[in-house]
């Protein structure tokens, strides 16, 4: 479905998705409602319906916006290299070195996903981070992206408003 609607523009992609992905989503959730009823003697079963009817509001939040993918496919498989990885990072000496690791690992992932370049991003992170104490800046923050501009060292990058 998706590959048929790639090259609309934002909303058109929305409405097609909304307007192709409703009926199999109704479907989905109506079996889910089902067979939730029944008496199953599968415990999987019983689980993954449970997962489901928990999750349903995040499964279906494709539905609000043409921007976010279908599928988490593409984010699964820039993460694999790093999760079968995990072993050698098991015995990182501290929590602190493999937060950092993961830290660091999310952002070349992001880098490239938003196809910037990845030595010239993170040399930029790195420049700006200096003097910052970024251990006591623990507090939620929330801010929506409003477009793409280029920075002063040329990276591609969203604008953002807190």
């Amino acid at each position: 479905m998706e590959k048929k609607i790639q090259n609309l523009a934002q909303q058109e992609w929305l409405e097609k998705r909304r307007e192709l992905s409703q009926p199999v989503l109704e479907a989905f959730w109506s079996w889910v409602e089902e067979t939730s009823e029944k008496y199953t003697a599968s415990e999987s079963l019983k689980k993954a319906l449970q997962y489901s009817r928990n999750q349903k509001k995040y499964l279906n939040t494709f539905m609000e916006d043409g921007r976010l993918p279908i599928s988490n496919n593409e984010c699964e498989a820039c993460i694999h290299p790093f999760a079968t990885g995990y072993k050698s990072r098991l015995f990182a000496d501290t929590l602190e070195g493999a937060r950092a690791s993961g830290i660091i690992y999310s952002q070349l992932e992001s880098a490239k996903l938003n196809q910037l370049d990845v030595f010239r991003y993170l040399s930029y992170l790195l420049e700006k981070m200096q003097g910052i104490d970024y251990q006591y800046q623990n507090e939620p923050h929330t801010c929506r992206g409003s477009g793409n501009f280029l920075n002063a060292a040329g990276i591609r990058k969203r604008k953002m408003s807190c």
